[in-house]
Formats: structure tokens, sequence, C-alpha cells
């Protein structure tokens, strides 16, 4: 909606968002609901033809009038109750299934793409593909990524070691660090593999669930 208003031979253009306001508060009220089943949809025909109000019918049946009249017109439009046919294919997985997904995948998160597949398929209503539990946990942001290691540390060495950096954080290369040599011991095992994946979305590498503590290695003497 626009408006002219003439002021001084100048002409000065003014937009409402009336009509935008008006259609964002209508999109909000919005709810989505089930589709009826073609039963529900022939009742209501057989109700209408026997001579039962739209108002009545809505009653009955905890239907508002407003889908009531539609169907109606449907019918005398087309004489069926049947739905055009849609392009796409509907989702498969609503999002009650995508909540549990999810939470499968919390509590699971080591688990293969293949075991999660086939867990979900045997909790859930709908039996999905592996193609597409994965194309959902990608859009949800969870991704097989490397498991980080953490190194074993008592508590006890924890608050030494902090300690100790606090100590010497402010010392210089040329007045200590020149004269410090650090060594450590490692065991290297080569030829295995010992990779290790996990779900995670970003900003989860070091969450506890997410990591990976080597065993401690002990000398043998």
């Amino acid at each position: 909606m626009q408006m002219l208003l003439r002021h001084n031979n100048c002409v000065i253009m003014m937009f409402t968002f009336l009509e935008i306001n008006t259609f964002v508060v209508f999109t909000n009220m919005v709810k989505y609901r089930k589709e009826l089943s073609t039963d529900t949809k022939e009742a209501i025909i057989s109700l209408y033809n026997s001579g039962i109000k739209q108002s009545e019918i809505s009653r009955r049946l905890s239907i508002p009038k407003t889908t009531i009249s539609d169907i109606l017109k449907r019918f005398k439009q087309r004489g069926s109750v049947e739905n055009k046919s849609r392009n796409g294919t509907p989702r498969k997985l609503t999002d009650r299934d995508t909540r549990g997904l999810v939470r499968l995948v919390r509590d699971n998160r080591k688990k293969s793409m293949n075991e999660i597949t086939n867990v979900f398929n045997q909790v859930s209503t709908s039996s999905v593909s592996k193609r597409t539990v994965q194309r959902k946990l990608y859009s949800e942001g969870y991704h097989r990524r490397v498991i980080r290691k953490r190194i074993r540390i008592r508590e006890a060495n924890r608050k030494n070691r902090l300690a100790w950096c606090r100590t010497n954080q402010r010392r210089t290369v040329d007045s200590y660090w020149k004269r410090v040599i650090f060594s450590d011991e490692s065991k290297v095992d080569i030829g295995l593999s010992h990779r290790v994946f996990v779900w995670r979305k970003v900003g989860e590498s070091y969450l506890p669930c997410c990591l990976r503590t080597p065993p401690r290695q002990r000398s043998v003497r």
C-alpha cells in the first residue's frame, strides 16, 4: 500500500508496511497439520451429502471448518478427494525422527554409518537407507572426524605442571630457555593403524566424549 502526499509543490511517497506485517502475522499463526487420510475425507463428503452442516461436521470430527470447506470445494471441482500429484519425493524423516537420530549419534559417537543406520531402523517406525541417514546428519552439522588424542595426566600432575608453567612463563630465551633441553619418550608402532573416528560438530573437538586417551605406557625393567 502506498500513499502520495503533496506539500509545497513536492510529492512525498510514503510506504506503509501494513500488508507485509499482516502477512508475517498470518504466517506465524499458521500451524502445520498432518494430511487427512482418504477415509476421513470420504467421511466428510458422506456427512455433507446426508444434510449435515459444515460447522457440525467440524465439531464432530474436530477438524477446522476451513479444512472442511476446502475438501468440499475440491470434491465439487474434481469429483475426488485425492490430492494432485506433487513434484519431488516427500521427506522420509519427520522432525521427531531427526531428533531421535541426533540423540542416537550423541550416545554412540564412535559407531560407523552402517551401525547407526541399523540401530535407527530398529527403533524407528520408518526404514531409511544409509545415504538418507548420512544426508540428515550432515544437514544437522554432524560429520565423522578422526578422534583427537589426549594425554593421560593424573590430577596431581596437572596441578604441578600448571604451577610450573606459571612460575616460568616470564623467563626469556636468552636468560634461561636457551640453556634448557627438553627430552621425552614415545612409543611408535610401524605398520599399525589405530585411527578412530567419531561423530561430532564444529566446536566439539575437545569434548570428553570426542577425545581418546591413549593407554599409559609402562617401562619394562
